[in-house]
This record gives C-alpha cells, structure tokens and sequence, in this order.
C-alpha cells in the first residue's frame, strides 16, 4: 500500500548523509531573545559541539522571523571547518536562495507563510527549495518544513512545529513519527525537548527517543528553564553533567549507526517506506501490535525496537516484544516474542533498547563524531546470530546527487549459526558490488558476535587468527579475535582485505 502510493505520489528522497547528523537552529542577527548578535556568532555554538565530542550535521543561523544574516560564505566556511553545513531558514520568500547556496547554504527550511494558503503552495515551495539547492550546487536537497500534505515526502523532512514541554509531548510524538511512515512520510521529526521550555531531565528522555529517528533538530535561542525561570539555551551539554555525558551517549551512538540508518534511506527511496515504523507494519498478524503497549514503542528499520521512558521514572513498564528472539542492547539479556515486560530498570542513561535476533547491524568505528572524519579503513558490524540471515549495506558518496547515474555500492553479509558440527557461526562477506567517488579499495572489519558460547577458534578463510587475552590488546591488534568471559561476546578484527573480493570468517568450538 504504502510503495504503490508513493508511486503515485513520488517516492521519499535521498537525503545527503549529513541530513542525517543532528541540527541546531537559532537566530544570531537581530534576535530579540538573546539580543544583538552576529551570524558568525554561530561558530561559538559551533565550537561547543566539537569540544563536547558531540556530532553536528548542519546549523540554521537565522532561525526565527525577521531574524537576519550577514557573512554567508564566512560562516560557511566556518561551519565546514567543524565538518557542518549551513542551513537558512525563509518565512516567505525563496528569491535569495540562488546566491545563498553559491555562498555554501546546502540546508533550507520553510515556514508557516509557505502552507497558509494551502496544498499547492506549501508543496510547490518545497520542491522549489530542493530544487534551488540542487540547481546551484552538486549537493542534494535538503529541506524542513511544518507541514504538508500528499507528496512531501519527495522534498522534504516534515517537522511537528513548536511543540511544549510535558512528559505528555515526550509520550505523544512516539506513535506520531512511526504512524507517519504509514502515510508514505519517510521523514519526520520534532525538535529536541521542544522549543519554548526546557528541563534537563525531559530533555535526555525526548533525545533518547528521538535518537533513532532519521532526523533531528534542537531549537536553540527561544526556551526558558521550568526550574530557575531563565532563558537557557538547548544544545545537549548545557545542563552540565550528568546530562552532557547522557546526551553525547546517545548521539554518538547514532552517528555509529548512520550506515544503518543510511541503508534505510535508501531502501525508503525505492519502496517508500521509511526506517522508523510501528509494530504492526512487520508483525500484521499479532494484534498485540495495535494495543496499548506497542502504541508507545516503534521500530528502527526492523531490527531495533525502541520504547522510550515517557515519565519522570526509572522504571519502564509495558514493553510488548513481538515473536522472536529480542537481546537486551545494554545488558545483554535475551527474551522470547511475544511477551510483555514490565518493571524494566531504565535509569536516566538507558533507553530501552532491544534488537532483533538475527540482526546485522553495521556500524562505523568507536569515537566516530562526523562522516567526515570517520575512519574509512574500517567497518563494524554488530551481529546477532540466529539460523541464517543476510543484510545488504548501501553505500554512495553521501553529497552528490551521482548516485542517481547508477554512482553506488552494495555488499551483501551473510550469517550462518549453527548448533552442530564445528562451524558454529559462518560470517560471509561480499564483494562490494558498485564504484562511486571515495569508495575505499580495502577496509578492516569488526565484528562485534552477540552469544553466550565462547569459541575456539576464529578462522578467515582456512587460516586462524589470533586469539588475544583482552579488548585492549585486541584494540591495539592488527587482527585477531577475544571472547569476553563476563559477556560471552566475542569481537573479531580482520586484517584489511579489498572491498572487491569476498571473504569468510568462521567461529568454532
């Protein structure tokens, strides 16, 4: 339904992999809450995200009506220097756009004035926005806006708007970001915390469970704090510790996971559906899938299921996983589908998080904070094994739109547990099957095995690598492979092998 609608209607669009990253919006020239200032005023902001280790896709610096803007390229360039794009926002009027994007503007976000006469208006403002990008520059569109109607998800991230603060907002946008994919909207979101309050506590709650949507945004310049009654900002470290180590947490763990939530969009451009979805899109047949417990719940892609803490509360009640095998992504902890859980501890660092047994699950390397400077010899893989089950990656060149001339590159993964014999897990890895501008020629590989049985020995084709006696020793490695005795959980690294051959890793016991 959802694929032949979209047909209709057009598809969702490919976004450019820093539209992935998180986004600060706010007002820097003339702006009367925080006063006199200058756009480049933003680098300070800017700053604060990479001196907090905390990844920052795109900035919007004149966020707010009659907000202006002055040294465009400057503050471009500035940006780019902390691996960030430059957004700008229009309330009516897109007649600048040409010469901002030759200034480095590659983000767009339209407002109210753009949908108040209606459909036609607000769609056409969105494809022309895109389209002003695209026509100026190599990059891909990327664009927000508040609202729309049949056929914006072929332009742009639809955006919940100025929300409040309550645990009541926190708990009603979890089923309003999963149910929109079931109206063909691959991309929708709503700013961190919301934009006119702010608490520290509901700020790490709502962050947690937006960290798995396929965009984000935290609206700066506008809030006032519920406890002291004062103008604060919202960037995730302002509330001190612990809260900026919680925030940087979850961040960071998203910018591990763009390859996967990558992969997804580009699945979401061909089918139309996007990666954040309810229970029932996957599990039609168990009507447990539309009761009152899974309502609150959503799944990312369909390995991830996420059930966010909507209350002041360390405890999670209610979490409905479906048929199936579910691991625990902190603890470890495996469950059999379908079953309720209920007394779940979730202090303030932990979402509930639970992944699908079977699941692969790409990942980019331990301290990565940007696409930019990720380390593009290695690759991680997170893996689940469960009977046998295969995971394509997609990969481009994150920015371009070349990728629409075929510029693209898949490989397949395929694993293989068993319960006899000695291969006990099969890891079989693909040629990447594609060229695109970039592509690494050879790359490392971490596999990171979720299980309970400690192996033998790790053999990559017919030759047995190393095994060391500690993460550190392995960490400092060129290849080799260790078994947690606390965990169970054996991570394995490969030497650099070309990204044109295939190749197998077996675990044996």
């Amino acid at each position: 339904m959802i694929g032949k609608y979209t047909a209709l209607v057009g598809k969702p669009f490919m976004p450019p992999v820093y539209g992935l990253e998180p986004g600060d919006a706010d007002c820097y020239l003339h702006n009367a809450n925080q006063g006199e200032r200058h756009t480049l005023d933003a680098l300070k902001v800017a700053d604060g995200y990479t001196q907090n280790q905390i990844p920052l896709g795109w900035m919007l610096v004149n966020d707010g009506y009659g907000c202006g803007y002055e040294n465009l390229p400057e503050t471009a360039k500035g940006l780019q220097d902390h691996n960030a794009q430059l957004g700008l926002w229009t309330q009516n009027g897109l007649d600048k756009l040409a010469d901002q994007v030759k200034a480095g503007q590659r983000v767009a976000k339209l407002d109210v004035a753009w949908v108040g006469q209606g459909y036609g208006m607000a769609l056409d403002a969105c494809d022309d926005a895109k389209a002003g990008i695209e026509n100026n520059s190599d990059a891909r569109g990327f664009v927000w806006l508040p609202v729309s109607w049949a056929g914006a998800q072929r332009c742009g991230v639809l955006w919940s708007g100025d929300q409040s603060l309550s645990w009541d907002f926190v708990r009603w946008q979890i089923p309003t970001y999963a149910g929109a994919t079931m109206s063909g909207i691959a991309y929708n979101t709503g700013d961190v915390g919301s934009i006119y309050r702010h608490d520290a506590k509901m700020y790490a709650r709502d962050l947690q469970a937006k960290s798995f949507l396929p965009a984000l945004m935290t609206m700066d310049g506008w809030a006032t704090d519920l406890t002291t009654k004062k103008k604060i900002n919202q960037q995730p470290w302002v509330d001190g510790e612990p809260y900026t180590s919680i925030n940087r947490k979850y961040l960071q763990l998203r910018e591990r996971l763009l390859p996967y939530l990558y992969t997804l969009s580009a699945e979401a451009a061909k089918t139309g559906v996007g990666s954040v979805r309810p229970l029932w899109l996957e599990y039609p047949d168990d009507p447990e899938t539309l009761g009152a417990n899974a309502k609150y719940e959503y799944l990312a892609g369909s390995d991830f299921l996420v059930a966010p803490v909507y209350e002041d509360s360390d405890t999670r009640n209610g979490i409905y996983l479906p048929k199936g095998t579910w691991t625990d992504y902190w603890t470890g902890r495996t469950y059999q589908g379908p079953t309720t859980v209920n007394g779940y501890h979730a202090p303030l660092d932990t979402l509930p998080l639970f992944v699908r047994g079977g699941s692969i699950v790409p990942m980019w390397p331990k301290g990565t904070t940007s696409w930019q400077t990720r380390d593009r010899s290695e690759l991680d893989y997170d893996l689940y094994p469960q009977g046998t089950s295969t995971y394509t990656l997609y990969e481009d060149d994150g920015v371009t739109r070349k990728f629409t001339e075929g510029a693209s590159a898949t490989q397949q993964v395929r694993v293989q547990a068993s319960t006899h014999g000695k291969a006990r897990t099969t890891i079989k890895v693909g040629a990447s099957v594609g060229s695109y501008e970039g592509k690494p020629t050879a790359r490392s590989y971490r596999f990171t095995v979720h299980g309970k049985d400690a192996p033998s020995q790790a053999v990559m084709n017919g030759s047995h690598l190393q095994r060391l006696h500690s993460a550190t020793a392995l960490a400092s490695a060129e290849s080799g492979w260790y078994t947690d005795p606390a965990t169970g959980i054996t991570e394995i690294r490969t030497p650099s092998v070309s990204t044109g051959r295939d190749f197998t890793v077996e675990l044996r016991n």
